[in-house]
């Protein structure tokens, strides 16, 4: 499924006491499935009798809001994007004019339905949310529970609780699965049935992952290799407009995942790099400037797609001088020149670069995607003896908003709680 081109990369090959961690790494994370892999499989073996369930559902609705933030929100708005759904609609920041603005744009709002999004159920920015749109509702006549549904982890919380008291159904995150490891659970599955995509597709995608052992190992290796020669950016630069969001969603999985301050021995941890998401001929013209010139402590990795570099519009009869070798091409040949091109001038320059290709951005590719890359972080923590699947450092900040907030205010009753 997924192809690497040694042949044009450039990138030092690593000690083999590196190889040899990342090659045991690779394999312990495919025997012993971690961070609730196990339980996604058994998601996407069930998955097919949520479609009964949510027949209805979909014909009731036009429009769809998905409210929820970081891995609640990413993967979906990657399948959002990559399928060019037109119809599903993000709330993931608490922007209030932004937030405003697309509650006042709903033109029928028994014709738009509800998604809420929390693994914990408790996530304060998407709970917020969800009261202000239940009481834009009320205003306006209408019964927001009649066009909703629930997806968070199967335990008492005030989303959780809200949904049952409301009578909404409620689809289950399992407890062992990460937030931003939750695209291949119900996080994405829900939404993808109510996109209409293949699900066998996506199921043959996710297990396909596991075959590539060999490009797992590989990958892992260069990572750790770069680790080791200092270079602490990373970045995933996708020729394809249509995975723009597969980058964020990717930023986030590297930078929360491997990040950490303590080993698993409660030892300072490794130095990991931070990951920069660019897009394709778009970051030539911005980016590439500092890659090439700046300092050398930066690993490329190069995702490519073949649909992307080929198309049906030729230029017939080029009139501009800049465009005459263009005659008899289309677009996708530029955009592979220009990969191409980039790559072998990072080469030529010392930067360390990887190229991965896939053949098309079908449900069975993007899933692998979500999959490798999952697998492939999970090997990283492996190596490094860190925890990939907490997120230590995200928690001062909430704790202190709370506190600012008055949180612990006496006065304050949680109705849903005591249900």
């Amino acid at each position: 499924m997924l192809k690497i081109d040694q042949e044009k990369a450039s990138y030092p090959p690593s000690s083999p006491s590196i190889h040899l961690k990342a090659q045991k790494a690779v394999e312990l994370v495919l025997k012993s499935k971690p961070g609730g892999l196990k339980e996604i499989e058994a998601q996407l073996d069930v998955a097919d009798q949520w479609q009964d369930q949510l027949k209805d559902f979909k014909s009731k609705h036009t429009e769809f809001y998905l409210v929820g933030i970081g891995g609640s929100s990413l993967g979906v708005q990657v399948l959002a994007e990559v399928f060019q759904i037109k119809n599903f609609h993000f709330i993931d920041n608490i922007d209030a004019f932004h937030f405003e603005a697309q509650l006042k744009s709903i033109v029928n709002l028994k014709q738009t339905a509800w998604i809420f999004v929390s693994k914990s159920g408790r996530t304060i920015e998407t709970l917020a949310a969800l009261e202000l749109i239940q009481q834009f509702y009320q205003q306006n006549s209408t019964v927001l529970s009649e066009h909703s549904l629930v997806i968070t982890e199967e335990k008492k919380s005030d989303l959780h609780n809200w949904a049952l008291s409301q009578k909404i159904p409620v689809f289950p995150i399992p407890l062992t699965v990460g937030g931003r490891f939750s695209i291949l659970s119900t996080v994405g599955l829900i939404p993808a049935i109510l996109m209409g995509l293949n699900l066998a597709k996506i199921k043959s995608g996710v297990l396909k992952a596991y075959d590539e052992k060999a490009n797992l190992i590989c990958i892992t290796d260069s990572t750790l290799g770069s680790f080791a020669r200092q270079e602490w950016i990373t970045m995933l630069w996708s020729y394809s407009s249509r995975l723009k969001s597969f980058g964020f969603w990717w930023q986030q999985l590297w930078a929360e995942s491997l990040a950490k301050k303590t080993n698993l021995k409660n030892q300072p941890a490794e130095r990991v790099s931070t990951p920069v998401p660019l897009v394709g001929a778009t970051d030539q013209h911005s980016v590439l400037q500092q890659v090439m010139d700046g300092a050398k402590d930066k690993m490329v990795l190069f995702l490519r797609v073949d649909t992307a570099e080929s198309g049906h519009m030729m230029l017939q009869n080029p009139q501009l001088g800049e465009t005459q070798n263009l005659r008899g091409k289309t677009l996708g040949h530029l955009l592979k020149v220009e990969a191409e091109a980039t790559q072998s001038a990072l080469s030529e320059v010392g930067v360390a670069n990887l190229t991965l290709q896939v053949k098309n951005l079908d449900e069975e590719n993007v899933a692998f995607l979500f999959m490798f890359f999952q697998l492939l972080v999970m090997s990283l923590g492996e190596a490094l003896d860190i925890n990939p699947f907490d997120q230590p450092g995200v928690e001062l900040g909430k704790v202190m908003a709370k506190r600012m907030l008055g949180e612990k205010n006496p006065s304050f009753k949680n109705t849903f709680l005591e249900k």
